[in-house]
């Protein structure tokens, strides 16, 4: 009977243990999936600020055309460049600070896993502790018990025995 608890016990701790071997491959992935997915994004991000700096560059290009064609309207193209490089800066600072904000959050979901492996491991030595030392002291007792029960029927038959042998 005993050893039934304690294989229950054991089943249990089993599937909770694979229960978080599941959570943990699903966590694995979902990270994974999300690295991958910033990474497209990053991908698509500096496809779009490239197209934006050729762009850019085009336009500086024409501009330099007109300014040297048109020299009373070349203060009013510089400006144009002006603030348009100032536009691409504030794109470039922009996917800074995105990249950024992605790494520190990529940190945050390598903290959260760490914190909750770590949150685990001590579940599982406490449910051991909490769950396999009153197993192992309830075991002792049932043998001391046990033990204790024959003993005494042994003490009881012991001396009828005596009596049924003994022709007197």
């Amino acid at each position: 009977m005993h050893d039934t608890l304690l294989i229950v016990f054991i089943g249990i701790l089993a599937v909770a243990v694979l229960a978080q071997s599941v959570l943990f491959y699903l966590m694995y992935r979902s990270i994974r999936a999300l690295g991958t997915r910033f990474e497209d994004l990053g991908g698509e991000l500096a496809r779009h600020v490239e197209s934006v700096s050729r762009g850019a560059d085009s336009v500086m290009e024409s501009v330099r055309g007109l300014a040297e064609a048109v020299r009373p309207a070349a203060g009013m193209f510089t400006e144009s460049v002006d603030t348009l490089h100032g536009r691409v800066r504030e794109i470039d600072n922009f996917l800074g600070e995105v990249t950024d904000m992605v790494r520190g959050e990529i940190v945050l979901i390598q903290d959260t896993v760490h914190t909750a492996s770590s949150r685990i491991q001590e579940t599982i030595e406490v449910a051991r502790d909490c769950v396999l030392t009153p197993v192992s002291q309830v075991s002792a007792i049932g043998k001391g018990v046990r033990a204790a029960l024959e003993v005494l029927f042994r003490m009881k038959k012991s001396p009828s025995r005596r009596i049924d042998d003994d022709p007197f």
